[in-house]
């Protein structure tokens, strides 16, 4: 932004008024030199012939308003006031174009920016992820948020979590290399309370569901239920040494407080989600990791139990609607400035439209982050944000069908990180990220449906 620029319509503009004046005083000395009048007598009386001396300004204007200049001097401040309207379009112009400016320097996200990798859905090989890595870091991304699932290789009695194509230690430790040679943070996720399906379906886990013939969420009164999602941190963290943050889920527990044991507990819903997720979180924190957790589950808490997780989490909160007016209870964000000193976002790049979409709405994606640019520029003072994490969902759940593979979505990648860096997308910013993709500057964001008329 260069606010301090020389503003040559304003100067034209000046420069246009000054020669009218002057123009102005010229015809009116010339006019008064050829027509001399006293300014004691008016216009239509008068046959004495004064001295050069006798004329001054307010003579001038009397003069004209008697309607011997009549015509020019109305000519003369038409002029003049037309200039004056432009000078002061021209301001009104440049102080929204600085206005505008400001406002997309306030936008420009500068931290972290995490591209989030759902490997429970048509997973890409190894070698495939490697080669990308270096265009997500062009891009704009700082690190990844990896959703393992079944994709980690467990060992011992958690062996049968993995599935058939699932990755080597190798190929994990391959990962982590190529993301720090390419300046890249990891952040693990694994799953800890719902969406727990990749575990809860195998008959030697299924003791620990929450509702018998569901798979999504553990049984928070279930006394190995800590430590067995403890025991899959735990192996997660020993191929993952050096960590900062790990992400624990937490999202979506739909059937909490429906088994006959948790029926029978005095306790609320939320608080036994407060239950079950306190010594997760405490035994990330005796290792020295910060954990992260979806926050969809506190939204509605009152402040008291959110001050309970206040200082052992850092709640994502997620929303991936292209507008996102009212979508957040009114007094959340107080709340959670009240309770936590930090947070992350979370947008998308793809996956968050339908279960069964097989087509990436770019500009849906674009305009979700720009949105969450603009909240994020709006939140209480005591709020930090961490980062954003652009997530790519695969699946809507273990057993859903899959919907937009991260090969398709790359280019919505590109742009939405392009967005968030930028602090705004227009037609030029558009050509930029195109050309860098190898596609024409002509690419649409927004493309109508396959099946419109």
């Amino acid at each position: 932004m260069n606010i301090m620029r020389i503003n040559y319509t304003n100067v034209g503009i000046i420069f246009s008024l000054v020669v009218v004046l002057y123009i102005f005083y010229k015809l009116s000395h010339s006019s008064s030199e050829r027509n001399p009048l006293p300014a004691s007598v008016t216009p239509r009386t008068s046959n004495k012939l004064p001295t050069e001396s006798s004329i001054d300004l307010k003579s001038l204007a009397s003069i004209a308003k008697g309607g011997l200049f009549d015509v020019s001097l109305r000519q003369a401040q038409e002029t003049i006031e037309a200039l004056q309207k432009q000078l002061a379009e021209a301001e009104v112009s440049r102080d929204t174009v600085q206005k505008k400016d400001m406002e997309t320097v306030k936008r420009k996200f500068s931290g972290h920016k995490l591209v989030h990798l759902d490997l429970k859905g048509a997973p890409t090989k190894m070698t495939f992820l490697i080669q990308v890595l270096p265009y997500f870091k062009k891009w704009g991304a700082t690190g990844l948020l990896v959703e393992y699932e079944d994709m980690f290789p467990y060992k011992a009695e958690y062996e049968v979590l993995q599935a058939k194509n699932s990755y080597s230690e190798a190929e994990i430790k391959q990962l982590l290399e190529t993301a720090a040679a390419n300046d890249l943070i990891i952040i693990p996720l694994v799953q800890t309370f719902g969406h727990l399906e990749f575990v809860l379906k195998h008959k030697e886990f299924a003791y620990l569901r929450e509702t018998e013939h569901y798979t999504n969420s553990l049984c928070p009164n279930n006394k190995d239920s800590v430590p067995m999602v403890i025991e899959l941190i735990d192996q997660v963290l020993a191929l993952h040494p050096g960590l900062q943050w790990f992400h624990i889920g937490g999202d979506e527990v739909w059937n909490l407080k429906t088994c006959p044991v948790c029926l029978k507990d005095a306790r609320n819903k939320s608080e036994l989600f407060v239950h079950h997720m306190k010594p997760i979180l405490k035994h990330l924190q005796g290792k020295k990791v910060t954990p992260i957790m979806w926050d969809d589950m506190m939204r509605y808490w009152p402040l008291e139990y959110l001050k309970e997780l206040g200082p052992l989490v850092e709640p994502m909160v997620w929303a991936y609607r292209s507008d996102l007016t009212g979508y957040f209870p009114p007094d959340m964000w107080q709340r959670y400035g009240k309770a936590f000193k930090k947070i992350w976002a979370a947008s998308a790049f793809k996956g968050a439209t339908h279960p069964w979409s097989n087509f990436v709405p770019i500009g849906f994606h674009v305009q979700n982050n720009l949105y969450w640019l603009d909240i994020i520029s709006k939140l209480p003072s005591t709020l930090e944000v961490n980062g954003v994490a652009l997530t790519g969902w695969s699946r809507y759940d273990h057993y859903a069908t899959l919907c937009e593979l991260l090969p398709a979505a790359l280019p919505s990648l590109a742009f939405c990180l392009g967005a968030l860096s930028e602090g705004y997308m227009d037609e030029e910013l558009k050509k930029v990220i195109a050309k860098g993709l190898g596609l024409p500057e002509t690419f649409p964001l927004n493309v109508e449906r396959f099946n419109s008329k």
